[in-house]
């Protein structure tokens, strides 16, 4: 069984291999007809892998939507509900379709950075529930409230998973201590990589928003902002939403209609998120006329006032969890340490602040400001070696073959360490004798 079926015309192919690539690249498995065997029968081919498919993905493009056979796979992914449409060129999606929430790849195709693609791949992932490839063991989630306005995917928590059984450790004495060793680290790496989903939930705050959306996978989430943006026309709605920094982001966006509508089951009608008593924007328009909900109530239409008629505006944006590095650089340094889930950690400045004694290269550090942070500080003896191990010895960082500062002393003497060897000492040339210095800060 695949993932994914893409349904295309023939005069599209370059660029469904593309997209079909850069699914596969986020691990799902793609189906096109370029898979089908030599000497199988066409019909049966195409029946049996769109059949098979968890999701359905149509590129709607001028040559596309005069395509027969693109028409009956639509039609396919429609009636089974696990139709994603994308377009790819500027046309309009035929009228049986249009319903349908449509993800706009044209400028990612052209290389123009925005989150379309990711939105896509949220949407995707949305559909079908997907299990942890580097595990044995089945996930399974519960559901949610169903919507009440419009029909959508339920919101999905990851049950706890079952420890497994060692009945026979006591007759295995001498790997006893390997089995238990394993155990531990299988289950501590099926922790990290099983994101943030267990620890984020609807309704908390997060990097600037409120949190109405956990995707299956727990390595995204969507947030909404903590407060709307004010009462705008369509039009000015997306600018509004497109210009918003909330959190010192920029990626915020005019949620779509399905979007919305998580906002208000999830949000709004629990209580959270301040809304008001008033129609909300989204992005979704048919026929030139963009869709609006009303809360409290639920409604949702693109027959009101019109799109220059005001409504409340309340951005979105999605959030990619798990995904920070050691060496990236981030929160104003360079990241040398990090926690299970990937979100907190400690960077040091990019730079050395230069050469000092010891007494100088505390003042330095705490001093130190990148032009946003100000709560930098010299490095402890243990901080110190994570930058030469994690940074240095992997060739990051730019330090210099020298004497390093760290501000842990015994005995009234500080300890320096050597990024050439990793050799620590703090009986060298004192306290007052010259050593460079690196700051770093917490995040």
């Amino acid at each position: 069984m695949h993932d994914i079926f893409i349904s295309y015309s023939k005069k599209d192919e370059q660029i469904a291999q593309t997209i079909a690539e850069a699914l596969e690249k986020e691990g799902f498995d793609v189906w096109w007809d370029v898979e089908i065997p030599a000497g199988s029968t066409f019909d049966a081919v195409i029946e049996k892998a769109i059949g098979d498919a968890k999701c359905v993905i149509v590129l709607w493009s001028q040559h596309s939507i005069k395509s027969e056979w693109v028409h009956l796979e639509a039609a396919e992914g429609k009636r089974r509900n696990v139709l994603i449409p994308i377009l790819i060129a500027d046309v309009e999606i035929p009228f049986a379709f249009r319903r349908r929430q449509t993800a706009n790849l044209s400028n990612w195709l052209n290389g123009i950075s925005d989150s379309s693609f990711d939105r896509l791949i949220s949407d995707i992932r949305l559909i079908f529930p997907t299990t942890d490839k580097n595990s044995n063991e089945k996930v399974e989630f519960t559901q949610d409230e169903k919507p009440k306005p419009i029909q959508e995917q339920p919101e999905l928590k990851v049950k706890t998973l079952e420890k497994s059984k060692k009945s026979n450790i006591l007759n295995y004495k001498r790997i006893g201590g390997v089995l238990i060793l394993i155990t531990v680290l299988s289950f501590a790496i099926k922790y990290m990589l099983s994101g943030n989903s267990d620890n984020i939930k609807i309704g908390d705050s997060y990097d600037g928003g409120i949190v109405f959306q956990v995707n299956p996978n727990g390595n995204e989430i969507k947030i909404c902002a903590e407060h709307d943006l004010g009462s705008y026309n369509w039009y000015e709605a997306k600018e509004k939403c497109e210009e918003y920094s909330g959190g010192g982001h920029m990626d915020w966006y005019l949620p779509t209609k399905d979007e919305l509508n998580l906002v208000y089951n999830n949000l709004s009608q629990k209580g959270l998120g301040n809304f008001k008593d008033d129609w909300y924007w989204s992005s979704t328009e048919t026929d030139g006329q963009g869709w609006e909900q009303q809360f409290p109530e639920g409604y949702q239409q693109n027959n009101g006032g019109g799109n220059k008629s005001n409504s409340s505006v309340r951005a979105i944006r999605l959030v990619k969890l798990n995904t920070k590095k050691i060496g990236d650089q981030y929160a104003g340094g360079i990241i040398f340490q990090l926690d299970s889930l990937g979100q907190h950690g400690k960077v040091c400045s990019k730079s050395d602040l230069g050469s000092f004694n010891w007494y100088d290269a505390k003042t330095q550090s705490e001093n130190y400001s990148d032009g946003e942070y100000t709560d930098w500080y010299l490095p402890s003896r243990d901080e110190l070696n994570l930058l030469y191990n994690n940074l240095s010895q992997n060739g990051l960082g730019n330090f210099t073959d020298d004497w390093y500062w760290s501000s842990s002393e015994t005995d009234g003497k500080a300890w320096e360490q050597y990024f050439v060897n990793g050799l620590e000492q703090n009986d060298g040339g004192g306290n007052n004798s010259m050593s460079s210095v690196r700051a770093i800060r917490a995040f």
